[in-house]
């Protein structure tokens, strides 16, 4: 992966990657975004009319999703700052620091990445296993 970074060639193929992977991440974002300017009830993309009724709909007077979208950015600024202090926390005490317990730290930081595999792998070895 360095050689590639040294050439032209290599620095324009992984700029190239790069755009390619990020368009790719923000495609969902960009189909909901063009969904919400359609005329439809349901989502149908790409839109046969535009207008502006789902935007005027949610900033009316007397609507309660302005509340909730400020509630909901709220909880998320706040889980976002707890997590980053948390997570660089924890990160750098697991690599710059000879703790008594890291091997449980280090099991406790990555138990929400494997629990959901365990439960999904239970749950489908229960659904596929043969009655007895």
């Amino acid at each position: 992966m360095m050689e590639l970074r040294k050439t032209l060639a290599g620095r324009i193929a992984l700029t190239a990657v790069a755009t390619v992977i990020l368009l790719f991440l923000a495609l969902p974002i960009i189909v909901i975004l063009i969904t919400s300017f359609s005329n439809n009830a349901f989502a149908q993309f790409p839109p046969e009319e535009w207008t502006l009724n789902w935007y005027k709909a949610l900033f009316a007077d007397g609507s309660k999703w302005p509340a909730a979208l400020s509630l909901s950015a709220l909880v998320a600024a706040i889980s976002t700052l707890f997590s980053l202090i948390i997570g660089v926390t924890a990160a750098t005490a697991l690599t710059r620091s000879e703790l008594p317990l890291r091997s449980a730290v280090y099991a406790l930081v990555l138990g929400p990445l494997i629990i959901p595999q365990i439960v999904t792998a239970l749950g489908l070895f229960l659904l596929f296993e043969p009655a007895a």
